[in-house]
C-alpha cells in the first residue's frame, strides 16, 4: 500500500502535466465529521472549464445526510446548431 504523500505526489504531478487548475477555494469546507471540519473533496479542471464556470459552491440543499457537503458546478455551454448538407439520392 502507497504512503498518503505517494498519492499526493501523484496528484501534484497530474496537476502539473495537464496544466489543472483547481476549483475548489482555498478554505471551503467539505466534510464535517466528530466536530471537525476539512476540505477533503478537491476539484480540478483544463482551463477552458474554468473558464466557463459560472458557478463552483458548496451546496447545502442538495444534503443527502452524509458527513460529505455537495457541491453544485454550473458550466456555461453553449450550443452549436450544425448545418445539414442535402445528399444526393
Amino acid at each position: 500500500m502507497l504512503s498518503q504523500y505517494t498519492y499526493a505526489n501523484k496528484l501534484i504531478n497530474i496537476v502539473k502535466e495537464h496544466n489543472l487548475t483547481q476549483l475548489t477555494l482555498l478554505g471551503t469546507i467539505t466534510w464535517l465529521a466528530r466536530r471537525s471540519e476539512s476540505t477533503i473533496n478537491l476539484t480540478y479542471a483544463l482551463e477552458f472549464i474554468v473558464y466557463i464556470t459560472l458557478k463552483y459552491v458548496v451546496q447545502h440543499n442538495l444534503d443527502q445526510h452524509s458527513d460529505y457537503y455537495p457541491i453544485a458546478t454550473i458550466l456555461q455551454l453553449q450550443v452549436t446548431k450544425q448545418e445539414i448538407t442535402k445528399q444526393r439520392a
